[in-house]
């Protein structure tokens, strides 16, 4: 059976009509999931269910209705609801841009978060007659294209990967990463990412940039840390990752806050994520960022990391 995209659609109250109308103009694309259709049952609070269920979404559309009043700046303006706002910020973490869609009344003039400045919305007018159907399908039918093109969150939850550190004359070092594809689905063309808060970092260097991993297939990527011209100094992405802005080197909680990401080329669609292979590859590269002659190669904290996880750790001289 062909999996299809499980969407879920948020608004207020007074915004219901038009998470119908999105509802019903999506049916053929996806299965969708409105807020009030049983997400949030008789216990537990809304906040926990929903966080509970993130992973369960593919994509979410949010309505921005101008329900509520606001004061800005001595101002009054209409303005979305706050929970539909906190909906959207949680989507938008889990998810990322590309698969959240806000739908917005072109002629509301409604205040929206300063953080959204950028982020085109889909629009739609309000109907005069009530057809909402109608008035949602110019707005439905962007988003539709866009589900289609997306599809499903990857499923590429079995990959193995293989972490060889290796120094070469006592000037190069670098770290050499392997990812074997052992899922059932292509791993589509695809970017590496080591990210701490806001902060993204690209420092691996696949050797096949613009090609899909097949099941089965293995995938070399390499971190250089010594700049290649200096032979000397550190690159200048291991020296962002490495140490603060004031110039301080992390602490152990700062470390523990970088993620592992898969991503999709050209794109912010995260394929595959881990926390633990992220923490345990900023270790190691804090290690080899003081690498002298005669340290040890992976010290016993780096690899008790590694070790806990499906992942080979390598010593490799050359």
């Amino acid at each position: 059976m062909t999996t299809i995209p499980y969407v879920f659609i948020g608004s207020s109250v007074e915004g219901l009509d038009a998470a119908k109308a999105i509802q019903s103009n999506l049916q053929y694309c996806c299965e969708s999931h409105i807020w009030h259709q049983g997400l949030f049952g008789l216990s537990g609070g809304t906040l926990e269910t929903l966080v509970n269920n993130l992973d369960s979404f593919d994509f979410a559309v949010l309505c921005l209705t101008p329900d509520d009043l606001t004061i800005s700046r001595g101002q009054e303006k209409k303005a979305p609801r706050d929970n539909v706002i906190l909906e959207l910020g949680l989507f938008m973490g889990k998810l990322g841009r590309e698969r959240v869609y806000l739908v917005i009344d072109r002629d509301a003039d409604a205040k929206m978060p300063s953080d959204l400045a950028g982020i085109t919305p889909a629009k739609f007018t309000k109907p005069q007659k009530g057809n909402w159907l109608t008035a949602l399908g110019p707005a439905c039918t962007d988003i539709e294209r866009e589900v289609k093109r997306l599809g499903c969150k990857s499923g590429h939850s079995d990959l193995n990967f293989i972490i060889s550190p290796f120094v070469i004359g006592g000037n190069k070092v670098s770290i050499m990463m392997v990812i074997e594809n052992r899922s059932s689905n292509a791993l589509p063309p695809h970017r590496i990412r080591l990210k701490r808060g806001t902060k993204n970092h690209f420092p691996f260097k696949p050797s096949k940039e613009n090609e899909p991993m097949l099941p089965t297939q293995f995938r070399a990527y390499e971190l250089p840390l010594i700049d290649e011209e200096s032979r000397t100094s550190f690159t200048p992405d291991i020296k962002a990752m490495v140490t603060n802005e004031d110039g301080t080197n992390l602490s152990e909680s700062e470390m523990s806050e970088f993620c592992f990401d898969i991503l999709l080329k050209d794109s912010y669609t995260v394929l595959y994520r881990s926390e633990e292979l992220g923490y345990g590859l900023i270790k190691l590269i804090r290690h080899f960022s003081h690498f002298e002659t005669g340290m040890e190669i992976i010290p016993s904290d780096v690899r008790a990391i590694f070790d806990k996880h499906r992942l080979a750790l390598i010593d490799m001289h050359a």
